[in-house]
């Protein structure tokens, strides 16, 4: 089959065309076009190089590893995951973890909630002046001969405690962050969005809240913890679905929570949002309102159920 790519500046990350769409097993390369997290490196993606990353179970987790031809031990590699089935490709909700070296392998190990929830995985390879990133894999967990999830449904979302990879700014004003800040309302840390002297408002997205979270274990809605470091304001909510596409869909909550200087639990109900299609969310908006320079807190963020 005659394979094309192409490397094309594109929004949050990279555009990769390869191809045609092909049905994916239970664990194989992604051959339809996709989109690199703009946190990543721009390198071109290789399959040759890493021609044995794979994933498979190992003591109830899925292991994913890669065997590369000449190891380096003065190197690092970073496994990629994002939760979810091939596509979404603007907004997916990537996670990074180191990888352990060891005998010449690179290796990592997933904990499994959801069996028929694909991993789409990638490894980025760092040396000294050169980073090296592999072309997507696509895992189904329990086609690949994981026979029970890893670990229970918990519906806990987010804490900061591990870095903002998930969390971006998504319409502000010139000046206008987000940072880890603090206090936290548990942990060390709190996402901090900053808004600038002579601003109003600032909106921040997520990739965290996926429509598969919000269709399965009774979940019917979302909780987080508000607060304003000094001052007042509110904050509204919305969805987002197909984010960054000709199809992207808003849902917006009926929900305005009024801020202070004390941490605040917002429960945003899935009835909240008017004609909710809840298996397309692939990103939530929180929209701040104040008088810049100000500080909005967020902590905590979890399924209602």
């Amino acid at each position: 089959m005659k394979r094309l790519l192409a490397i094309l500046a594109f929004g949050s990350g990279f555009f990769v065309e390869a191809g045609v769409p092909a049905v994916i097993p239970a664990d194989d390369w992604v051959t339809n076009a996709v989109i690199y997290p703009r946190f990543v490196s721009n390198a071109a993606p290789q399959r040759e190089l890493f021609a044995t990353l794979m994933a498979e179970p190992v003591a109830g987790k899925l292991r994913i590893w890669w065997q590369p031809s000449l190891f380096n031990s003065n190197s690092t590699a970073i496994l990629w995951t994002s939760f979810d089935a091939p596509g979404h490709w603007p907004s997916r909700d990537w996670r990074s973890r180191p990888m352990t070296g060891r005998g010449g392998i690179w290796d990592a190990r997933l904990a499994i909630t959801e069996l028929d929830v694909p991993v789409v995985y990638f490894v980025e390879e760092r040396q000294k002046g050169r980073t090296n990133v592999s072309a997507m894999r696509a895992c189904h967990p329990q086609a690949a001969g994981l026979e029970m999830p890893s670990r229970m449904f918990w519906p806990f979302i987010e804490g900061f405690e591990e870095g903002l990879e998930s969390w971006q700014l998504h319409r502000a004003p010139k000046g206008a962050e987000i940072k880890e800040g603090a206090p936290a309302f548990h942990g060390r840390f709190a996402l901090e969005a900053s808004l600038p002297a002579g601003s109003t408002s600032m909106v921040v997205a997520t990739t965290r809240i996926r429509g598969w979270q919000l269709t399965r274990h009774g979940v019917n809605g979302i909780g987080l913890y508000l607060r304003m470091r000094t001052g007042s304001g509110r904050a509204r909510f919305a969805f987002l679905a197909n984010t960054g596409t000709r199809n992207e869909k808003k849902f917006e909550s009926r929900v305005t929570a009024e801020l202070k200087e004390e941490w605040k639990p917002v429960e945003l109900p899935l009835e909240s949002f008017p004609e909710l299609r809840a298996a397309a969310v692939d990103s939530m908006l929180i929209e701040f309102f104040g008088e810049g320079p100000a500080e909005f807190l967020i902590d905590d963020v979890w399924l209602l159920g």
